[in-house]
């Protein structure tokens, strides 16, 4: 009993099969149902790749059809030694294109699969693209943003890959470090801003000392920490 084939294969089938009616007659007439055939037997060996691969497999067959089609049309233009303006056409003729659009339009159900599995793949193909771009081409914003790395610090024994850091733990790596050019902590947490007339929630984030050494970028507005600041309770002078 033969496996379900996929549903991009099946779809691409269907595509395929549409785009037959775009082919010279003679050359569907004589060679439709071997195309068909070859183009099933492809199109499952790429299932088993994934959807992608169908959908390469649909493209190139296309790119194919279109090329032959082309081939055809002008080598008939000269063997007859003038052409009338649809023989000029580099495609297909108008009358193609409606044949496929009412062969599709006969099975909605394929028409809608295919249109949705165009949709989808498009769309997952740009978010991959946007998240490969993001992390791995695009640089950080950041100087030489290639050497930042994170240090997490686990938890055998209460079975955590990654924990907090203690304050005093930081000063220790900090004291010890000869590998990195600087290293540096901090973690969100939400005060409440009472300068104003109304008390404004805010997300704040607490730095440990050499924060700004390790991304080697200057406040946006103020100025770096002082020294004294940066020891515990430390406050800024009035």
């Amino acid at each position: 009993m033969s496996a379900t084939p996929p549903v991009s294969v099946v779809v691409a089938r269907a595509i395929h099969r549409a785009l037959l009616v775009c082919v010279a007659r003679t050359v569907r007439r004589a060679y439709r149902d071997e195309m068909i055939a070859t183009f099933a037997a492809a199109s499952e060996d790429a299932g088993r790749r994934g959807s992608g691969a169908v959908w390469r497999l649909l493209w190139n067959e296309a790119r194919d059809l279109m090329t032959a089609n082309r081939a055809n049309r002008t080598a008939g233009v000269a063997a007859a030694g003038s052409a009338t303006p649809a023989a000029r056409l580099d495609f297909l003729h108008v009358s193609a294109w409606i044949q496929a659009w009412r062969s599709l339009r006969r099975r909605p159900a394929f028409l809608a699969a295919a249109v949705l599995t165009l949709a989808i793949g498009a769309g997952v193909t740009t978010a991959i693209f946007a998240l490969v771009d993001t992390v791995l081409i695009k640089p950080l914003p950041f100087p030489d943003g290639d050497q930042l790395v994170t240090a997490f610090e686990t938890s055998p024994q209460a079975k955590e890959r990654t924990s907090l850091i203690a304050p005093a733990r930081l000063a220790d790596w900090q004291r010890l470090n000869t590998t990195f050019v600087a290293l540096s902590g901090s973690y969100n947490e939400n005060v409440t801003d009472t300068s104003g007339d109304n008390p404004e929630r805010l997300e704040a984030r607490r730095v440990a000392p050499q924060f700004f050494e390790v991304f080697a970028m200057p406040p946006r507005v103020g100025r770096f920490f002082r020294p004294e600041e940066e020891l515990p309770e430390g406050r800024a002078p009035r």
